[in-house]
């Protein structure tokens, strides 16, 4: 009886989770919920014989509840965390949205299916003191569904720097830190967050209750607005503001630090092989391309024969392939593909016909190129040989030309996002809305979300919802009002335990 009910449960238990690592906890806890059943019924038909059918009946509710119970304890077991707050159950150090455009390649592509989301708003959650002076910043998803994001006031009005939002739009927590975080925190591969403040520290938090780690300070002369990437070994990468690719340890000490051009706040991206790009130039200063090894070491350098060019953050492509968006002052962006040995693949576009100014790329499912200009609202598609695919112009809500284009992100099954804000309305009356796009580039739903002068860069957790925040103090979740949310842990170990001591009972009476 128990090999045959277990046997059942492990079948289940595969259903409930793809994860390894889960199925095997839920397996253990089967085999356990099918031991205690069946010893306490063993007793109890003994036990309770003499008795009417009425105290049977008792007995066999107070029976399954204590199974239950129990059951539910070996399962808190697997959920529990140590006291270093390091994760146990499930493998869960996976973000699902762990940084910036999602990894270190800067590809903004998500894993996830988006397709059943229809853009309606889940929720949003408002800071107390919400107002235009107020910034979320680009905002990032943990292994568990929490949604963290930092808090950027010019006026100095929020008194903390860091805030976590649960996935049902509750504030989880908030902490103080040094400083204000302007930019995106990060992940690492262990599950510990990491951010930086404009005071040039770096927290390792745990993510659970905000508690720190470790801190790292960059010395004053280093201070200023970076963007941190975490490569797949759990290394910190950084352009602190003298100019220099800073690379700190997993357990908060300096790795190496490597001089580059003078940047306009750049962020180094991470290639599969662990090579660092970073994109620079500013001002009289030409753009150029630099290639750095794990260990610090100049790999190569492209300079960019433009006067007055800029080269922004690097993507990366599955075939090693890099993609830098360069701009020209006074003229257009071009966008350059290098290989991996550092040579010119072909430059986008070949002529000036087309005076635009390029967003960084993201990457398709497809393997092709997505971007938008934020000079002609226009979104356009480039294949990874350079050709143009197809664009569109955005248009605002009545037809016109007043939107302009924040950010962008790609679905696992290709849906495009777009953030923007709307000013058609006049008056001081902005908005900010979420458009989604076919890989084709037709419309299929655009939502707009409230008041605000700007939008963040967008962050899709594994159930397809897009997250955004706003300058007006607000995160919002937009999905389907009928999105069924993904089984947790903790409700499958639920779902386990009723199921388990129900069916045995009912095996056996």
């Amino acid at each position: 009886m128990i090999i045959k009910s277990a046997m059942l449960l492990t079948i289940l238990c595969f259903h409930l989770s793809t994860d390894f690592k889960f199925s095997i906890h839920l397996c253990v806890k089967a085999y356990c919920i099918c031991i205690i059943m069946q010893m306490y019924l063993s007793v109890n038909y003994i036990y309770y014989e003499p008795f009417s059918y009425v105290m049977k009946s008792k007995v066999e509710v107070i029976g399954i509840v204590i199974i239950i119970s129990t059951s539910l304890l070996i399962g808190g077991i697997f959920l529990s965390h140590n006291s270093t707050g390091s994760i146990m159950s499930r493998g869960n150090t996976e973000s699902p949205w762990p940084m910036f455009q999602y990894n270190p390649r800067h590809t903004g592509l998500s894993p996830y299916d988006t397709s059943n989301n229809k853009g309606d708003i889940l929720w949003n959650y408002s800071l107390s003191n919400a107002q235009e002076s107020l910034d979320i910043s680009t905002p990032v998803i943990g292994p568990n569904g929490t949604i963290f994001a930092g808090v950027y006031d010019i006026q100095g009005m929020s008194n903390y720097s860091l805030i976590a939002v649960n996935p049902n739009g509750t504030l989880k927590w908030n902490v103080t830190l040094d400083g204000t975080v302007i930019h995106s925190p990060a992940f690492d591969s262990s599950g510990m967050l990491h951010v930086y403040t404009t005071n040039g520290s770096i927290y390792s938090i745990y993510p659970d209750n905000g508690t720190v780690k470790w801190i790292y300070s960059l010395t004053p002369h280093q201070t200023g607005e970076a963007t941190l990437t975490i490569a797949d070994d759990g290394t910190i990468y950084l352009i602190s503001s003298d100019n220099n690719v800073t690379a700190i340890s997993p357990s908060g000490s300096l790795k190496w630090r490597y001089p580059v051009d003078p940047n306009q706040d750049t962020i180094p991206t991470v290639g599969a092989d662990g090579t660092v790009y970073v994109g620079t130039g500013m001002g009289d200063v030409k753009a150029s391309v630099y290639a750095l090894t794990p260990d610090g070491i100049l790999k190569w350098n492209h300079t960019i024969n433009l006067n007055d060019s800029a080269a922004g953050t690097p993507v990366i492509d599955d075939d090693g392939y890099i993609y830098v968006p360069v701009d020209v002052e006074g003229a257009l962006t071009y966008v350059y593909s290098f290989s991996p040995g550092g040579s010119v693949r072909w430059v986008y576009p070949s002529n000036s016909s087309l005076p635009w100014t390029y967003s960084l790329p993201c990457i398709g499912p497809n393997g092709n190129l997505y971007l938008y200009t934020v000079n002609s609202n226009t979104i356009l598609s480039l294949s990874s040989g350079g050709n143009r695919l197809w664009n569109i112009t955005v248009k605002d809500h009545t037809g016109g030309d007043n939107i302009n284009l924040e950010s962008m992100a790609i679905g696992g099954d290709g849906t495009i996002y777009v953030s923007a804000v709307d000013y058609s309305s006049g008056q001081g009356k902005q908005q900010v809305l979420l458009i989604a796009y076919t890989l084709s580039g037709g419309e299929k739903w655009r939502t707009y979300l409230g008041n605000a002068e700007q939008a963040s860069h967008l962050a899709i957790d594994s159930s397809g919802i897009i997250y955004v925040g706003t300058s007006n103090g607000t995160i919002y979740a937009i999905g389907s009002e009928n999105q069924v949310p993904e089984l947790t842990p903790t409700a499958a170990y639920v779902l386990v335990s009723i199921i388990a001591a129900v069916f045995i009972w009912r095996r056996n009476f």
